[in-house]
């Protein structure tokens, strides 16, 4: 358990603070493989059902999307980069073999880095990107269509 995350629970005074730390970018990813899946959408389930929390979140991590549609990742994925109204940096990988952009329709964000790990995404990226993308600082990088 991280220092902030003990902060959290323990201290009312500290609470704020801490949350604010946790969220900025948080790293479902780090579990281990077999607390994968249930760590993310724990996550993702705090952050859809709390605005205020889902604001803090700066930087995100999507790198162990595997099933197009059907995990609870997905969906929940979908719920929580909508609520995720500050972010800047955005990091997302699928291994579906389906397009995946339309996951970012929607998204109220403007993105400062983008690195997009999915195929066959031009026609949906083209329309969607200049929504979510602060030009000219925008950093795109390996961009996989």
């Amino acid at each position: 358990m991280s220092l902030y995350l003990k902060r959290a629970i323990t201290s009312k005074a500290f609470q704020h603070d801490a949350e604010r730390r946790l969220y900025h970018t948080p790293n479902p990813a780090n579990s281990s493989p077999s607390d994968l899946d249930s760590t993310h959408v724990a996550f993702l389930s705090t952050i859809t059902t709390n605005p205020r929390l889902a604001s803090l979140v700066h930087t995100y991590y999507l790198n162990d999307v595997v099933s197009y549609g059907e995990n609870p990742l997905w969906r929940l994925a979908k719920l929580g980069l909508r609520a995720m109204v500050n972010l800047k940096v955005l990091h997302f990988r699928a291994f579906a073999g389906h397009p995946a952009a339309e996951i970012l329709d929607g998204c109220p964000f403007q993105l400062e880095h983008l690195h997009w790990g999915s195929y066959s995404d031009e026609a949906t990226m083209t329309r969607i990107l200049p929504q979510l993308v602060s030009f000219p600082s925008v950093l795109i990088r390996q961009v996989t269509f």
